[in-house]
């Protein structure tokens, strides 16, 4: 590890720039780290006759990413002139969003002709319609519409269909198991890719018993640390960069599962570095990347932060509660009981006599208006609690570590 240049340090700055990318999805399959399995699931089903897909998870754990990556592998040429080349229809929805305007959005792109430009993710060509829509897109209004449309277009197509659950009402999810039953009933040429934050299909679809055997559901996790060391040590690498034994795995446990946030820290870390004039990631790198991090806008996080511990009592103990929270032992579902906040937060404090009368009005208090930060189930004395926005957990975790409410090592556990 050597000082370098300015010259050096601006390129490897813009190489850093290149290689992560925390506020835009990856579209290109070449830029993906881990999710093999997941992605390999998502191709298959895709290629089965009369499949449809429903992609589910927490918010931030990359699921755009995945269904940019899958159109554009699923959309390269065939390696059989058999095979027609697949088009990939894309639409993200919004919460003013109904039915109509949905479909609307998917179809507005389509130029009927017989080759149309660069449709879907690889800017080739891909054949995706033929002569004249048969029916006009203001009147898109059922799934029999719907269907018309999209057997009318030269396929096969995937219509990759994101955000689904910002629509509002049960009426549009209804009607998307109308339409996906429709088009399997029907062996229509077409596969639709719903993408949603959800814990279950449940919650995006209000699906028909009968589609059971034509949906595939996949739940995309949060990414093991080995994926995450991938992410950051290709991307390093990718950036002429070196780094000293344990940082990248400290940077991917940091990260909490989280893509996004491997991909910051990683950045961030990196350019520490380079202020440093030096090619060479250390340790004390990334407690300076993690100072920057959780002052800037870039997570997006900080003012749901401040407003859920924010109290006009100074020796209040809500920053160290909700750090507390989000070093808890938690289930398979993020939740965790007020018993597994007691550990935590005695080693934050210092204080082993804290038990859990001491926090749980701060419990409360988190999952009520205006700080709404956690959310409660259960019963009575066994409540178990959830944090809102699962993203919300490396950023105590970063904050904590920043405001020196916990060490380093604390927050690697």
């Amino acid at each position: 590890m050597s000082r370098i240049t300015e010259r050096v340090v601006a390129e490897r700055g813009q190489l850093l720039t290149q290689a992560f990318t925390p506020t835009s999805p990856i579209r290109l399959p070449e830029l993906l780290r881990g999710r093999g399995n997941v992605l390999r699931d998502v191709l298959d089903a895709a290629r089965t006759e009369a499949m449809h897909i429903v992609l589910y998870g927490d918010r931030g754990v990359g699921k755009t990413s995945l269904a940019y990556v899958a159109g554009a592998l699923l959309q390269r040429p065939p390696s059989t002139q058999q095979s027609p080349q697949l088009g990939v229809l894309f639409a993200s929805c919004s919460s003013s969003d109904d039915y109509s305007t949905l479909w609307r959005a998917v179809f507005s792109d389509v130029i009927t002709a017989e080759r149309t430009r660069a449709m879907g993710f690889t800017g080739d060509d891909a054949t995706v319609g033929t002569g004249n829509l048969q029916i006009p897109l203001e009147s898109l209004r059922t799934p029999a519409q719907v269907h018309q449309i999209a057997r009318s277009l030269a396929g096969p197509l995937l219509i990759i269909i994101d955000e689904f659950d910002r629509l509002p009402g049960e009426e549009t999810r209804t009607l998307m198991a109308d339409t996906i039953k429709l088009f399997a009933d029907r062996a229509t040429n077409a596969t639709i890719m719903i993408v949603g934050v959800a814990d279950s299909v449940a919650e995006l679809l209000q699906a028909h018993q009968s589609i059971g055997r034509n949906l595939q559901e996949i739940h995309v996790p949060l990414m093991s640390e080995n994926e995450l060391r991938e992410i950051v040590e290709k991307g390093w690498t990718a950036a002429r960069m070196t780094w000293a034994e344990g940082v990248s795995r400290k940077v991917a446990r940091l990260a909490r599962g989280y893509p996004n946030y491997a991909h910051m820290l990683a950045r961030e870390t990196g350019r520490a570095a380079l202020n440093r004039q030096d090619d060479g990631i250390l340790d004390l790198d990334v407690q300076e990347a993690i100072n920057g991090m959780v002052e800037g806008p870039a997570l997006g996080l900080r003012t749901d932060y401040e407003r859920g511990v924010d109290s006009p009592q100074p020796e209040n103990l809500f920053r160290q509660v909700l750090l507390a929270c989000a070093l808890a032992e938690k289930d398979a579902l993020g939740r965790f009981a007020a018993a597994d906040v007691r550990a935590p937060l005695r080693a934050i404090t210092g204080r082993n006599y804290y038990d859990i009368p001491h926090f749980q009005s701060h419990l409360t208090k988190f999952c009520q208006s205006p700080r709404n930060i956690l959310k409660q189930s259960g019963a009575p004395r066994s409540y178990r609690y959830r944090f809102v926005d699962p993203r919300m957990i490396p950023y105590v975790i970063l904050k904590g570590a920043a405001d020196n409410l916990t060490t380093l090592e604390q927050a690697l556990r």
